[in-house]
């Protein structure tokens, strides 16, 4: 594995998580973690490009190409960007891909949907079990819905810069007053409290090497409410089943499957005699040797699929490197269950199943996570199946 060392800072978590931890015995944190690039890639192609980003490979995004030698995470001469409105949009964007990051690693936090897409407009039924609107004083609201696996369903702020962070600064404390910029409702009309997180990262620069190493500060504050807000899944809509549906419907969105994704972000059914069409691959390599998915491949020039042959190859063979397309998917059951959503059953996807993670076997170049979507170079997987996803348990084809 492939990765960058920061430091980190915890403030006014209840308990610290067992990931953080000096050791199992004391609720002490850890001073350092190490960052997987091939992860932080995946959350940042999410939540940066909706369809192909400029470079699709995990191991070589743009940011990576700036770092120095050496263990930690740190940007030569004075960072990302040739100018100051540059290097903000930049570390914002990779904020953000920490900031998602270390809730999914760290948190337990799989599934993510913008505030955008649900602040004063839930598009999603489920969300009417949810109402986030803008208080009265206005201002920013933070960035992200966030929810786990099982209940729970939170707000996250993501923040990125180079300057000082520290948790007694004017900056700190207006990031914490976006979680008072938004009041949350439940379906009675009352308003509860819900729990978020601030992530904010500072980056380290070979010109501050003696002084700054980059550091992720995270608290977990909440908004006004009078108490905690209790997604109830007995009663009636279920919000985190609908940040999950948001959250695939971005995924179903990048595989060109738009009526389905259409169908998961909006929460209306899709007439079961409509399959989408996909092409079912397995993957070649640890650890998810012999597991299924629905997806395809970055076109690039160079490369081409020879059906004698049942592999791809480039068109000149005598360049190299030759071509590295990148492979992106879902893992196979999953992707049914989704349709099996899409077709009315959204009550699926209150115990959806995750992907199992095995990182001691994982390359530095192959980034899977829990939703079962994997990003890896297109070498590591054959297609198998040039067919319909044919959702499992209906009795369809």
């Amino acid at each position: 594995m492939i990765g960058r060392t920061v430091r980190l800072e915890l403030n006014r978590f209840d308990e610290i998580p067992p990931t953080l931890r000096a050791d199992s015995s004391s609720d002490k944190a850890v001073s350092h973690v190490l960052v997987d690039l091939g992860r932080l890639y995946h959350h940042y192609y999410f939540d940066t490009w909706e369809s192909q980003p400029p470079d699709p490979n995990p191991a070589q995004f743009e940011p990576l190409r700036f770092l120095t030698e050496g263990p930690d995470f740190r940007f030569q001469g004075s960072g990302l960007g040739a100018s100051s409105t540059a290097k903000k949009q930049k570390s914002n964007e990779l904020g953000q891909a920490f900031c998602r990051w270390f809730l999914y690693e760290h948190v337990g936090l799989t599934y993510f949907a913008h505030i955008s897409n649900v602040l004063n407009r839930p598009a999603h039924p489920g969300f009417r079990g949810l109402r986030i609107v803008r208080s009265s004083g206005g201002g920013d609201a933070p960035d992200y819905l966030c929810a786990r696996k099982t209940r729970g369903v939170y707000l996250a702020e993501a923040k990125g810069r180079y300057s000082s962070i520290g948790f007694g600064s004017k900056e700190f404390a207006s990031w914490r007053s976006q979680f008072e910029h938004v009041l949350v409702f439940d379906r009675n009309n009352k308003p509860r409290r819900l729990k978020g997180y601030i992530v904010a990262t500072r980056y380290g620069t070979e010109r501050n090497v003696k002084s700054v190493m980059t550091t992720l500060f995270a608290e977990d504050p909440v908004t006004p409410g009078e108490n905690d807000f209790d997604d109830d899944e007995t009663q009636g809509p279920n919000a985190r089943v609908a940040i999950i549906s948001t959250h695939y419907s971005n995924i179903f969105g990048r595989l060109g499957l738009r009526l389905f994704a259409a169908s998961l972000r909006q929460g209306f059914s899709v007439p079961r005699e409509l399959s989408p069409r996909a092409v079912i691959w397995q993957c070649l390599v640890p650890p998810l040797q012999g597991r299924k998915f629905i997806g395809g491949y970055f076109t690039m020039p160079g490369i081409s699929w020879e059906s004698k042959l049942g592999t791809f190859i480039p068109d000149n063979p005598f360049v190299l490197p030759p071509p590295e397309p990148t492979f992106f998917g879902v893992e196979l059951g999953i992707a049914q269950l989704l349709v099996r959503a899409t077709y009315g059953e959204q009550a699926l996807l209150q115990n959806i199943p995750q992907m199992e993670e095995a990182d001691n076997e994982r390359m530095s170049n192959f980034s899977a996570l829990r939703d079962g979507t994997v990003l890896a170079p297109l070498d590591y997987f054959r297609p198998v199946v040039f067919d319909f996803i044919l959702p499992s348990g209906d009795g369809t084809r």
